[in-house]
């Protein structure tokens, strides 16, 4: 067995919250616990409709015929056309002819064949089928697609354009299968509006880079590992698999919708394609999303946003450093500098930049996004040289939210990188104060020593000399 499965990519930073995307996961998810309970009642009736109706065949076996509904979809509405009642002649033929008709009225109105879609029935399941599943792991393996695809688009387009593209993509998608499947009974069900947003994804971000888990598991020694390749190799891999599993299928002994999937990404892509020439997309989709976004203060951020959308950076860089020679602490402007630097493994310009994020979103109170910032990538700039306020605040905000072990790394790397100088002494006494709250008076004396080693201011000096002087002895 070989599994390849995307896991992230280089375009997931947002402007702004994917409310649609989110909704579209969250009502998938709701409906198909519901779909469990219903279900199982559905399968239920339908089961003993279907022993009665064999039962009372097994007893009048040679006066009625037994009926060709099984196996595949027929309406109530069209058996009862194509099979009139006045064509009865016994009793018993009309007996059998009711229980038929019970039989496909509980059909008609299990979950799955009424929002589900069929080939040739155009009603409201063109679009409620879009949201349902049947087995767990598709629903977890849809909506991650979804995820990674959609909040993309829908932080380019915005929400109405985005939401109206995603149905029409799925409503597209039912075309296709009632175009080259139009002889099968099966109902569709799925989103298959998410192939319509890969192959939007493939012409709008052709050159990110999307990360891949891969498993190889031929024995019992699995292997496994991630690499990184671009959309516009595996996605067009993607659409050729699907094209050629349709021709393989064209009688559907798959039970997949292999051809609404390669129709939907089809329309996806051309669809972009017609916005960016007749400049739609420019006029009325971006230039509106970026009216009320933080961007909307300067041209050179929204010029720069449009030049890392196509891994442009150096046109970027420029632009940026155009609003920094102006506004140096210019939160957007040092936030895409370091967007920039991490796409570009610059590992040094990266820490400069993600230090004067983390201090500027902590002068403007924002705590949840820099604590965010700060763990996202901790680890990964270890040399990250944060100015004292920063380093107080964030060491205060993990104290009061129970973190103390967050809190004293932090101080004590801090002091490691400033040994002398004054950030270094007040980060080492902050961290020995709060040792000695945690009652861990060895390590507190012994941070309260090595600050005595160092050139201290005298007013800093008195607290360290009056803290290792008092009575700090455990009960």
């Amino acid at each position: 067995m070989f599994l390849v499965l995307p896991i992230s990519h280089d375009r997931q930073v947002v402007r702004r919250i994917p409310y649609v995307t989110i909704s579209i996961i969250a009502l998938s998810i709701l409906i198909f616990f519901y779909s469990l309970i219903r279900t199982g009642s559905d399968e239920e009736y339908l089961e003993e409709a279907k022993t009665d109706l064999n039962a009372y065949y097994a007893a009048h076996s040679k006066i009625v015929t037994y009926p060709d509904i099984f196996g595949k979809y027929v309406s109530t509405k069209d058996w009862a056309i194509a099979n009139p009642e006045s064509s009865l002649h016994s009793e018993e033929e009309r007996s059998f002819y009711e229980l038929i008709l019970k039989y496909l009225r509980v059909q008609d109105s299990t979950m799955n064949y009424r929002y589900g879609f069929i080939p040739y029935r155009w009603n409201l399941s063109l679009l409620t089928y879009q949201f349902l599943h049947t087995k767990w792991y598709i629903l977890l393996l849809n909506m991650w697609f979804l995820w990674l695809a959609g909040t993309a688009l829908e932080d380019l387009w915005g929400r109405l354009a985005f939401a109206a593209f995603y149905l029409l993509c799925g409503i597209y998608a039912a075309l296709c299968h009632t175009i080259f499947m139009g002889h099968s009974s099966e109902y569709l069900i799925g989103p298959a509006g998410i192939a319509g947003l890969m192959g939007a994804f493939l012409l709008k971000f052709y050159r990110t880079r999307i990360n891949f888990f891969w498993l190889f598991f031929f024995t019992f020694y699995p292997r496994f590992g991630t690499f990184q390749a671009p959309a516009s190799i595996m996605l067009v891999l993607w659409l050729l698999g699907q094209i050629a599993y349709a021709l393989a299928d064209m009688h559907g002994f798959l039970h997949a919708a292999f051809w609404a999937t390669t129709g939907s990404f089809i329309l996806g892509f051309c669809t972009v394609y017609l916005l960016k020439v007749t400049h739609f997309e420019d006029k009325y989709l971006i230039s509106r999303i970026e009216q009320h976004t933080t961007y909307k203060q300067d041209q050179s951020i929204i010029d720069a946003l449009r030049n890392v959308e196509v891994r442009n950076f150096n046109a970027a860089e420029q632009n940026l450093l155009t609003v920094l020679s102006k506004e140096p602490r210019n939160l957007d402007a040092n936030l895409v500098m370091f967007q920039i630097a991490q796409k570009r493994f610059d590992y040094e310009t990266a820490t400069k930049y993600l230090g004067i994020v983390l201090d500027s979103y902590l002068q403007k109170n924002e705590y949840d996004l820099a604590i965010e910032l700060y763990r996202e990538n901790e680890s990964q700039y270890p040399n990250l040289n944060l100015s004292l306020s920063c380093v107080m605040k964030l060491a205060n905000y993990f104290k009061e939210h129970s973190d103390t072990e967050s809190a004293l790394n932090l101080l004590r790397k801090t002091f490691n990188q400033h040994p002398n100088d004054i950030i270094g002494f007040k980060a080492l006494n902050y961290y020995a104060d709060l040792c000695t709250s945690m009652n861990n008076l060895d390590e507190s004396n012994r941070a309260y020593s090595k600050l005595l080693e160092k050139q201290l201011p005298d007013e800093l000096r008195s607290h360290v000399m009056n803290k290792l002087n008092s009575d700090r002895k455990p009960d």
